[in-house]
């Protein structure tokens, strides 16, 4: 199976979501240094690393982590998770200048999952790359999808 992305047309305000982060790091320096702070959680885990990392080292299933975490109540990131419920698991990603995620893939057991990215803070210089097959692994099968929305500063 292939990778299939689906861009979707949306009316989420990328710049709103910025300001929302911002104002998380002000509020929490430690995430700064952070490249991955969780937006949702499991019933039991409320921190902001509790669904980072890789599938396979988490404590719970990935469909566990569909709370919002309490830092989150009442925003408009806690909105958009709401409106895109049928997804989990749901992360801010940090990607300093000059840097790059290896290649990897989002499922495990070749099970099919859902992903969604939402480009807060990008520029033109920056992009995600998909591969008919998975070029070190084999079979990559995640169903992307993407916001046609994109902001650029």
């Amino acid at each position: 199976m292939n990778a299939k992305v689906t861009l979707l047309d949306t009316d989420i305000d990328s710049g709103r979501l910025a300001r929302e982060l911002y104002h998380l790091l002000d509020q929490y320096p430690e995430l700064k240094s952070q490249t991955q702070i969780s937006v949702t959680g499991s019933h039991e885990d409320d921190s902001f690393d509790c669904g980072n990392g890789r599938i396979v080292d988490l404590p719970t299933e990935e469909n566990n982590y569909s709370t919002v975490l309490k830092a989150f109540h009442g925003t408009y990131i806690e909105e958009c998770v709401k409106r895109y419920s049928d997804y989990y698991r749901w992360r801010l990603l940090c990607v300093t200048g000059r840097k790059c995620y290896s290649i990897h893939s989002d499922s495990i057991h070749n099970l099919t999952n859902l992903r969604l990215h939402i480009p807060i803070v990008t520029n033109s210089e920056c992009f995600m790359t998909f591969y008919e097959t998975y070029p070190t692994e084999g079979i990559n099968n995640v169903e992307f999808r993407h916001l046609k929305k994109t902001v650029h500063t």
